[in-house]
Parts: structure tokens; sequence; C-alpha cells
């Protein structure tokens, strides 16, 4: 098995919304994975977060250090965050958001979506 933690673009678009319509731009955080076995092959995305346009400009608009590495580093800890509880520790604040039901190419999973950033 191999597999890779990416940063992607995406469309957030909760279960709960009840609404295919209805969607938000944002970044998630997805580990793609290849499974090689005997005689098949397996690609896939699995999300572990993400994060609405809002949350991100919260975290541009409040938090102190605004450089790329900064952002980045506050990001990367939400791929190994769980999705237990609504507040993820970074930096000098929190990404908030709990874990939610989506829509996804292959059917609907789990995953943290992050709402906002607190300081």
């Amino acid at each position: 098995m191999v597999q890779e933690t990416r940063l992607i673009s995406t469309w957030f678009n909760s279960v709960a919304w009840d609404d295919d319509a209805v969607r938000e731009p944002g970044v998630a955080i997805c580990r793609y994975v290849v499974r090689l076995g005997r005689g098949w092959l397996r690609v896939g995305w699995v999300p572990l977060a993400i994060i609405s346009g809002h949350a991100l400009a919260r975290r541009l608009d409040r938090g102190r250090d605004r450089a790329r590495a900064a952002l980045v580093a506050d990001l990367a800890l939400l791929a190994d965050a769980g999705a237990n509880g609504d507040r993820i520790a970074v930096g000098d604040g929190w990404w908030v958001g709990g874990s939610v039901f989506v829509q996804g190419k292959v059917g609907i999973v789990r995953c943290r979506a992050v709402r906002t950033f607190q300081t």
C-alpha cells in the first residue's frame, strides 16, 4: 500500500443540508491510497478534514502568523486530529468544527468539517 496526504480544493456538501445544489468552496485534507493485491489495483481518496473558505479567511484574518508555511502547518494538524471533539488547537488559536457526514464520489463518508477559526 502506498499513501500520501494532500491538500486539495473541494466543494463541501453536508448530507444534513439535504440539497445537492448547496455547496461551499474550501479545501480538504485527503489521504490518497493505492493498494495492490493479487491481480487488482485500488486507488481512492480518504477525506480527513474539510475546511470551509470561511474558516481559511478567519485563520488569515485572526492568526498572528499569516505566512504560507504557518497556514500549511496549522492545516497539517488536522490530518491526524480524528473525528472526536469540535476544537483542534493550532498555533495561536483553534480550528472549530465537528464530525459530519459528507457526500463524496465513493458515497457518504464521515469526516471533520472545520467551519471557523477562533483565537
